[in-house]
């Protein structure tokens, strides 16, 4: 699953658990990727890749 695709899901399931559910489906086909929800999502998940990333690189240092 890509980030956007992942983000598109998390912005829909909250929209959907908020009651509104036009704008989960809209979140969840694309539609709706200006949604604060689905770009607040989508930085969440690209700042969690960079630390994986540094977590990952760290490691493999320690190996060394």
């Amino acid at each position: 699953m890509t980030p956007i695709e992942r983000a598109r899901d998390a912005a829909a399931t909250y929209l959907a658990s908020r009651g509104y559910d036009d704008e989960a489906r809209r979140a969840a086909s694309g539609e709706g990727d200006d949604f604060a929800e689905v770009r607040i999502a989508l930085a969440l998940i690209a700042q969690e890749e960079r630390i994986t990333r540094r977590r990952g690189a760290a490691m493999a240092w320690h190996r060394d």
